[in-house]
């Protein structure tokens, strides 16, 4: 079994300067496209970036960001400063602390 052998040439003609004047031509505005889309995108996200920092400046501002969320684990539980005397309660003074949860493998 003889085995089959293919070649291909790609540059095996030689080209006049004409066509290679319009092959550097059309590489140098595919290079002009690429990089100014390239260019365009930086500029818009970094617009969009500035544009998204000053409307969260601005709300903060005006009072119409949420409050901020308190980060620490452990909650505060509201307790009435005072007590209603007239009925027959009892007051207490309850302390609660809270523990981390232990991982189990």
């Amino acid at each position: 079994m003889k085995a089959q052998f293919y070649q291909f040439n790609l540059g095996g003609r030689q080209l006049g300067w004409p066509a290679k004047v319009l092959l550097g031509v059309l590489a140098v505005a595919g290079l002009a496209v690429l990089l100014s889309v390239g260019l365009m995108a930086a500029v818009f996200a970094v617009a969009a970036f500035a544009i998204t920092r000053l409307v969260i400046g601005l709300r903060r501002s005006l009072g119409l960001a949420p409050a901020a969320q308190e980060t620490s684990r452990e909650r505060r539980v509201a307790v009435p400063a005072e007590v209603d005397v007239a009925g027959e309660s009892v007051a207490r003074e309850i302390e609660v602390e809270v523990l981390p949860a232990k991982r189990e493998k």
